[in-house]
């Protein structure tokens, strides 16, 4: 999924003409390499179907990472993350998901799921801040670093100690990153 951060800093630099400077060349660089540095030699990793599909779903994100900014700007952050959300429903959930199957996963995670469904929509409002105070191409790399973070909570929260080195590695390294894009 670190190929989406490049085609959305590919993009913003390309589609909307912002400034391609060598900190940011060089942020960008560190912030997928920390992420790469997570996956090297994982056992887990084979190159399948599912991976070209995780692929596919790299070049979409990435393109809305570009694209986001521009069909965004008119808009408050607030509408546009509700338009973003829920205009799709009529798409995605409704013809295909059962109510039977949204209370069965509101058994098992509880209270969980409704506070994550309530992190990522007010995440996603942010972000959208973000993109109206910042250009896409500095604003993007730093979102991707949410996955090292998530990474590096998982030792503190869940005692994770697995390539514990290689884990804290990653997050000097994507630090060091997001503070070239400054």
């Amino acid at each position: 999924m670190k190929i989406n951060t490049v085609i959305s800093f590919v993009g913003a630099i390309v589609f909307l003409g912002e400034p391609m400077t060598l900190n940011k060349t060089f942020g960008v660089t560190l912030i997928i390499a920390a992420g790469l540095l997570l996956v090297y030699k994982n056992p887990k990793f084979r190159i399948s179907e599912s991976f070209l599909y995780t692929l596919l779903c790299a070049l979409a994100l990435g393109t809305v990472g570009f694209v986001d900014k521009p069909a965004s700007a008119p808009v408050p952050p607030a509408l546009y993350s509700f338009l973003v959300w829920c205009a799709p429903l009529a798409i995605i959930a409704f013809p295909g998901i059962r109510i039977r199957d949204v209370r069965k996963e509101f058994k098992i995670g509880s209270w969980k799921v409704a506070a994550a469904a309530l992190l990522n929509v007010v995440g996603y409002i942010i972000y959208l801040k973000a993109l109206t105070l910042a250009d896409a191409s500095r604003v993007n790399p730093i979102v991707a670093t949410s996955g090292i973070l998530t990474v590096l909570g998982g030792i503190i929260v869940l005692r994770e100690r697995d390539h514990f080195l290689r884990k804290i590695l990653a997050g000097f390294i994507a630090f060091a990153g997001v503070i070239l894009l400054k």
